[in-house]
């Protein structure tokens, strides 16, 4: 269980460099699509229930929260479309919520 969140602390780190490099918001989120189908892939039942499966389905599950503290960091620095990006980051909470509760 342990190298589930050695990953996401990985990703995390990625995350605070690119706000360290001053990254654009397209880069971060091309990231955050990236991990999400990659994860998509590793939970497909092509591999059965495997480590890949685990890791998959905790970073789906996990991606939502990163999603969303993207947004409300962009929200937050940015002027241009403050409401658009609030909006989705509470969408993405909200998703985040409704996955933890059925799975």
């Amino acid at each position: 269980m342990i190298i589930h969140w050695i990953s996401l602390f990985i990703v995390i780190c990625f995350l605070a460099f690119s706000y360290y490099k001053r990254y654009s918001l397209k880069t971060r989120l091309s990231y955050l699509g990236a991990l999400f189908l990659l994860s998509f892939i590793m939970v497909l039942p092509i591999f059965g229930l495997s480590f890949f499966t685990l890791i998959g389905m905790f970073f789906l599950e996990k991606i939502w929260v990163l999603l969303a503290a993207i947004l409300l960091i962009e929200a937050a620095i940015n002027k241009n479309g403050k409401i658009v990006r609030f909006i989705f980051a509470v969408v993405s909470i909200v998703i985040y919520f409704f996955i933890r509760k059925f799975i």
